[in-house]
């Protein structure tokens, strides 16, 4: 609905006319700047959650997977393929494992567990073999792999992949 009104020149009602439109174009101004500000500060917590998260999901692969393979992951690289005429697996199962998670609070178990394959971890690290992955109780582990050979000491590249894979599985039950 519109009106359409005849206001003289000069008067008060013209004088009070354009005042309340510089007021109300002030208004819609200022409620547009608001809601842009609002806006920017919404972008602003996206993009830094955004961030965390990727970071985060970073934190989880680089704990699923080596890191070659995590790196190949996020540059995009879909099918990850590589052939070797030589590589030697350890598997690790811990015995009982459904039955030990019974017996612990779940935080106590993964807390436990956590504890324990970090300490796998770093064995491999020392030994020179390369962790593929955890699943449940057991713990996958791989020597041989052309990536990972790259990334270990020259005086453990030396010592073939079965001594280094017994040499873990002797530092694990130990």
């Amino acid at each position: 609905m519109f009106y359409i009104l005849n206001i003289p020149e000069n008067s008060l009602m013209q004088h009070y006319c354009m005042l309340m439109a510089f007021i109300t174009n002030l208004l819609i101004l200022a409620y547009y700047s608001t809601i842009n500000n609002t806006n920017n500060r919404y972008l602003f917590a996206f993009e830094h959650r955004k961030d965390g998260k990727l970071s985060k999901n970073d934190q989880i692969l680089n704990l699923l997977l080596p890191s070659f393979l995590s790196y190949k992951i996020k540059e995009g690289i879909r099918y990850i393929s590589n052939q070797k005429e030589t590589v030697t697996i350890i598997f690790c199962n811990i015995e009982n494992f459904d039955y030990i998670s019974t017996l612990y609070q779940p935080k106590e178990f993964i807390n436990l567990f956590d504890d324990l394959f970090n300490k796998f971890d770093l064995l491999c690290q020392k030994m020179g073999v390369t962790k593929i992955e955890t699943v449940g109780g057991t713990y996958l582990a791989c020597v041989g792999l052309t990536e990972s050979e790259k990334l270990i000491a020259d005086e453990i590249k030396n010592v073939p992949f079965m001594n280094r894979c017994v040499e873990l599985a002797l530092s694990i039950i130990d």
